[in-house]
This record gives C-alpha cells, sequence and structure tokens, in this order.
C-alpha cells in the first residue's frame, strides 16, 4: 500500500513539473517576447450589458515567452505569466517557475 501510495504522490509531482525537454538550474534571459496567454471574462456589475465599444466581453492576459541562456551554454524557451527583462539572472526550479535571481 505504501509502495502505492509513494507511487501516486511520485505522478501527481511530475503532472506539475517542467514542460518535457525544459532544463532546471541558472542562466540568463536572453530576450522576452509579449504572446497571449488565455482568455478570461471581464467583470460586470450585475444586470451592466456590454457597450457598444466593446467587441466582446473577454480580455486577453499577459504571458511572456522567455528565451533563457543556461550556465551551461543550452538555450531554452518558457512560457512564464511574470515579467522578466533581458539580462536578469533567473533560476528555473523543479516545478516549473522561473524565479529571479
Amino acid at each position: 500500500m505504501k509502495l502505492l501510495a509513494t507511487s501516486l504522490l511520485t505522478a501527481l509531482a511530475a503532472c506539475a513539473s517542467l514542460p518535457d525537454g525544459a532544463l532546471t538550474g541558472t542562466g540568463v534571459i536572453q530576450s522576452v517576447e509579449e504572446v497571449p496567454s488565455r482568455v478570461v471574462p471581464r467583470s460586470r456589475s450585475p444586470g451592466q450589458r456590454d457597450s457598444p465599444n466593446r467587441s466582446t466581453s473577454h480580455r486577453w492576459e499577459k504571458a511572456y515567452a522567455l528565451t533563457i541562456r543556461m550556465d551551461d551554454g543550452r538555450t531554452q524557451e518558457l512560457i512564464e505569466e511574470t515579467r522578466f527583462a533581458q539580462g536578469d539572472r533567473v533560476e528555473v526550479t523543479a516545478g516549473g517557475r522561473v524565479v529571479k535571481r
């Protein structure tokens, strides 16, 4: 039973990890490009109608395609919702996060 529980936890942890082929470790942001991330509903008051000037009741949230040159010389691109600047030193964690160092 313990083995089954351990296997399930390992499988769940893998779901929250990096995309296939992504590298963990530290590196430097080489470029940042804004890309559309997802569509979210606009907030409205109850009973409020869309104005004629609005073409949709949804908006795009922003995400950023980061090109990162890792310390070992390899380069990778990851999508992150947090904005970084070219030249920022970052760490890519095993959990799939990019954090400034």
